[in-house]
């Protein structure tokens, strides 16, 4: 193979010079993505894929002197693509390669005009497409960065939309690049979004040491704690599936540990100025401990994580996989811990390891979700004016229509019109509803999140926002806890909170969210590990009623409970888990 020294001309030096030999993915992917093929990049992480697309890319650029926004990263959160930014901001510049953000926070461009290479959200673009489409008509390539977090989800679907409508806006199309970890079905990634020349997929996985600690309350925290730090380990990342959790053990373990007051809390509910003041703290302190939601499960750079601990059971294999490859990225062995509060959790602890070990993630296939279209039809009716079938039609890839054979465009937009966003406006035609077409406006019709409205808690001292808390049900004039610290409750309305540190430490105050979703993989297997065979679900007396195990999933369970209610009665069938349902009395054959 030729050498990347001289594939790679104008940009060797920028990009590696500080390491002695290329990666596998970087010596495999980047001939065909300089040679403009349409890749997916399938490795682990800390193997070098960001440096395998960005360098050739940017030798794309600097060669065919590529104008402005050529040249789009798409990261799937604003966290991520400012990490990504800061990453590639140095060899960019040593390269000549101007960079920057565009994204709900960042905006940024040089003297008026947008830098040739730009890191932005599927939020971002989607905005781009609806209110500026000139500025992307000299887009030449477009990356999707980490797009098995995207792949399977609503923004995922959205993706998959919004590169059909690039299709159609740029003549001559683009090059099409993902970066992934490790995925199940490289095959089917790569078919859902156009990376259909080559899948370079670099070996990898690290063997799993996990280790048991017992316990999962505070004191016991504190206790698992001092017997990894006696053990040498000083950067520790402690993993919670909420917010609540994340705030009870950190501000719980602050100073009452071998790690001090270097104990932090990372979660989405924290003002952007917390998080990167969080992030840089744990980066460079020599040792603490740092408790996150999957904020921190991806690329994020925290430096050196020494240890991987794990509070509870992450929701499935992917997750799993994610957070112990925060720790000791570089070595050949994840080491990770996690701490059991129950029979439970130990079960579920071992199905996931199980699955891990044999790199078998237990996830469905792949549906795409209709009511993404109904986003992509209020953002054309606002962008466009209007809306009718055939404009959905168009950017609707073929594989997409076959999935949804059966349900007509038409449809999608009756339904649209129903539920009040959109109103008839004859011959087909539908334009936004009053409500719509204020938020339309205001920029809060580009995303395929759901959050439920939450109220900013402002430092009194410094005017800044610390984090966002659920407003209060009562009169409110209770001290919160956000950040790991209790702050002082001083002046709250239903728009805000004025705090100052140091308040009595009471709850968190964040909405709940629902729980995780468990597929049927998952769910058979955690079935199989208490005792059924295949295709086998068990009813057994327990101490409040029968326990039936179906291990259905979520989708399975719901149905089954829904099912089961009609036949037995509503209240003879307890609320559904992805695993198990009580039920008041047994099923008659």
């Amino acid at each position: 193979m030729t050498s990347l020294r001289k594939l790679l001309p104008r940009t060797f030096t920028a990009f590696f010079h500080r390491f002695p030999r290329p990666t596998p993915i970087q010596a495999e992917g980047i001939e065909p993505i300089l040679e403009g093929k349409d890749v997916l990049l399938c490795a682990p992480t800390a193997s070098g894929k960001t440096e395998a697309y960005a360098a050739p890319l940017s030798e794309r650029l600097l060669a065919g002197k590529w104008g402005p926004m050529s040249f789009v990263m798409v990261s799937p959160t604003r966290a991520l693509a400012n990490d990504l930014k800061r990453r590639l901001e140095a060899p960019m510049l040593q390269a000549g390669v101007s960079l920057g953000r565009y994204t709900g926070e960042h905006k940024e461009r040089r003297g008026g005009t947008f830098p040739r290479a730009v890191v932005t959200t599927p939020e971002a673009l989607d905005s781009l497409l609806a209110r500026r489409p000139e500025t992307l008509k000299e887009l030449r390539a477009l990356v999707l960065d980490e797009v098995h977090i995207l792949d399977g989800t609503a923004r995922g679907d959205q993706v998959r939309l919004l590169l059909e409508r690039l299709q159609a806006l740029r003549e001559g199309g683009f090059q099409r690049v993902g970066a992934s970890a490790t995925v199940h079905d490289p095959t089917g990634v790569a078919a859902r979004y156009g990376l259909r020349d080559r899948i370079v997929q670099a070996p990898g996985g690290r063997k799993i040491r996990a280790r048991l600690f017992q316990g999962a309350a505070p004191r016991d925290a504190a206790s698992h704690l001092e017997t990894l730090a006696r053990a040498g380990f000083r950067k520790i990342l402690a993993f919670c599936n909420s917010r609540n959790a994340v705030e009870t053990y950190a501000s719980g373990l602050r100073n009452k540990t071998p790690f001090g007051d270097k104990v932090f809390a990372h979660h989405g509910s924290l003002a952007k100025q917390e998080r990167e003041r969080t992030e840089r703290l744990f980066l460079e302190c020599p040792a603490g401990v740092c408790f996150a939601t999957l904020t921190l499960e991806l690329g994020i750079d925290i430096g050196t994580v020494d240890y991987v601990l794990l509070m509870e059971p992450p929701p499935d294999v992917s997750s799993l996989l994610q957070r112990l490859g925060r720790g000791a990225r570089r070595t050949k062995e994840a080491r990770v811990g996690y701490a059991c509060a129950g029979s439970r959790d130990r079960l579920l602890f071992r199905a996931l390891l199980e699955l891990a070990s044999k790199g078998d993630l237990a996830e469905d296939p792949y549906a795409f979700r209709p009511g993404v279209l109904v986003q992509q039809a209020l953002v054309l009716a606002g962008s466009e004016g209007h809306v009718e079938a055939s404009m959905l039609d168009r950017i609707l890839p073929p594989s997409i229509q076959k999935d949804l054979a059966g349900t007509s465009m038409e449809e999608i937009l009756d339904a649209a019109g129903e539920a009040g966003l959109l109103e008839k406006a004859g011959a087909g035609r539908y334009v936004l509803s009053e409500n719509a077409d204020d938020l339309y406006m205001r920029g809060l019709l580009h995303s395929n999140f759901s959050s439920a409205a939450e109220i900013p808690v402002i430092d009194r001292l410094t005017g800044d926002e610390v984090g966002r808390v659920a407003p209060p049900e009562g009169p409110g004039k209770e001290d919160i806890r956000i950040g790991g610290k209790g702050r002082r409750f001083v002046k709250g309305t239903e728009e805000r909170i004025l705090t100052d540190l140091g308040g009595k430490d009471q709850k968190a105050r964040f909405h709940s969210r629902p729980g995780p979703f468990t597929s049927f993989a998952f769910g058979r297997a955690v079935a199989e590990k208490l005792g059924a065979r295949k295709d086998q679900v068990l009813l057994a007396r327990g101490e409040a009623g029968w326990i039936l195990l179906h291990g259905l999933g979520s989708a399975g369970g719901g149905l089954l409970a829904w099912l089961l209610g009609k036949a037995l009665g509503k209240g003879n069938v307890g609320e559904p888990t992805p695993f198990t349902l009580l039920l008041e009395r047994p099923i008659q054959a």
